[in-house]
């Protein structure tokens, strides 16, 4: 499960544009995390990006940091042995 979004944008106009747009995000909180959804992201930001005048905006600046829980996963294991 997703538990939480968050951004980092350096540029101003950038940011406003993806704040108009983070309700129709394909990643949200609380949601199974799914690789797929990332991608189809990523795509989309880049499209809304270059339609809202961002012309020269490209697909590869967007990037992820995805931190994972293992813990669970060790409690699990433990308990399976």
């Amino acid at each position: 499960m997703i538990d939480s979004v968050s951004q980092r944008i350096a540029s101003n106009a950038i940011d406003s544009i993806y704040t108009l747009h983070k309700s129709e995000a394909f990643v949200q909180d609380g949601e199974q995390f799914d690789l797929s959804k990332f991608a189809s992201e990523r795509e989309r930001l880049s499209n809304i990006f270059r339609n809202s005048g961002i012309y020269n905006f490209q697909e590869s600046s967007i990037s992820y940091d995805i931190a994972t829980d293992t813990t669970k996963l060790a409690n699990q294991s433990k308990n399976e042995h």
